[in-house]
């Protein structure tokens, strides 16, 4: 059994235990979802409420159209926009960094 075999069976035991679901792309996947954070930034006329929050997909669930800068990710009541994707094959996770589409 290779190294990554036995980290994606690891984390075929955390996603079970402990994952959440998000809706991407029109489907449902399975994902570990961080505590969402809350900013608050001074602006000109006030302060902007910012909240950013890490998604980790398996590779496995997200298929061949992989998740892509600017496109929607929901969670609960909550919907995100993507800022940043790390892919790094051929390990078994997709990171995406998201914030507030009002950010």
């Amino acid at each position: 059994m290779s190294f990554l075999s036995e980290i994606e069976g690891d984390l075929n035991e955390i996603f079970y235990d402990t994952g959440k679901t998000v809706v991407w792309n029109g489907g449902i996947v399975p994902a570990l979802v961080d505590e969402v954070e809350t900013e608050t930034e001074l602006v000109t006329g006030g302060f902007s409420k910012g909240v950013e929050t890490t998604v980790k997909l398996r590779r496995r669930d997200v298929g061949p159209d992989k998740p892509k800068v600017g496109q929607r990710v929901q969670f609960g009541d909550d919907s995100f926009r993507i800022i940043q994707v790390i892919d790094r094959p051929p390990h078994p996770l997709i990171t995406l960094k998201l914030e507030s589409p009002e950010k």
